[in-house]
C-alpha cells in the first residue's frame, strides 16, 4: 500500500513538472497576443493578457491544452470549461463561442491548438483494431478531459521540435500520431 501511494506521488510530480515545462515552452514561443503559427502547421500557441468576451467561430477539430489561465467553450447549451488541469478535444466541425476566463498581464493565459486529421484517426483505430464505440459514447463532437502524463510527453516533444525544424517533416507526423493514439486510449 504504501508503495502505491510512493508511485502516485511520484507520478503526480512528473506531471508537475511537465505542466511547468509546457508553460515554460509556450511562454518562450508565445511573446505576443492572438494566435501565433508555428513551423508544424498543425501546431498554434494562443497568448491573451485579458479576460474576452464571448466570441463565436467554427471549432475544427483539435485538441486545444491550456499551459496556464482558464477557458471555456459553449456548443449550444453545453458549456465545456477546461484549465491547465484539463484538455478540450473536438471531434468535428462545430459552431461554438468560446471565452477567455482567466488572462492577465502578470499571468496571461497561454495554450496550443493542435489540429486533428481525421484520416489518420481512421487509420490509427483500423491499425489498431479499436472496436466500434457502443451507441452511448457518440454523440457528443466536443469533451474535457484530465490532462495525462503520456499525453503531455508527446506534446512536449512535439513543440521540442521546433527547434529542430530539419527534423520537422519526418518526426512531427510520427509523434502527432502517437498523440491521436494517446487520445484514442483515453476516457475520450
Amino acid at each position: 500500500m504504501k508503495r502505491q501511494g510512493a508511485l502516485a506521488t511520484q507520478q503526480s510530480d512528473e506531471l508537475s513538472i511537465a505542466k511547468q515545462g509546457l508553460l515554460a515552452r509556450i511562454t518562450r514561443r508565445a511573446s505576443q497576443c492572438g494566435p501565433i503559427a508555428t513551423a508544424i502547421k498543425e501546431l498554434s500557441f494562443v497568448r491573451r493578457e485579458e479576460p474576452t468576451e464571448l466570441k463565436s467561430y467554427i471549432q475544427e477539430p483539435s485538441l486545444c491544452l491550456i499551459a496556464q489561465g482558464r477557458k471555456q467553450v459553449l456548443l449550444g447549451t453545453e458549456r465545456y470549461p477546461y484549465d491547465a488541469n484539463h484538455y478540450l478535444i473536438t471531434a468535428l466541425d462545430v459552431p461554438v463561442m468560446a471565452q477567455v476566463m482567466e488572462a492577465s498581464a502578470e499571468r496571461p493565459y497561454l495554450g496550443l491548438v493542435l489540429k486533428i486529421d481525421k484520416r489518420i484517426i481512421s487509420g490509427l483505430m483500423v491499425d489498431s483494431e479499436f472496436p466500434a464505440p457502443s451507441p452511448s459514447e457518440t454523440g457528443r463532437a466536443m469533451r474535457v478531459s484530465e490532462v495525462t502524463l503520456p499525453l503531455l510527453s508527446a506534446l512536449l516533444r512535439l513543440i521540442d521540435l521546433l527547434d529542430e525544424p530539419e527534423s520537422i517533416p519526418i518526426l512531427a507526423p510520427l509523434i502527432e500520431r502517437e498523440i491521436l493514439y494517446r487520445l484514442l486510449v483515453s476516457e475520450q
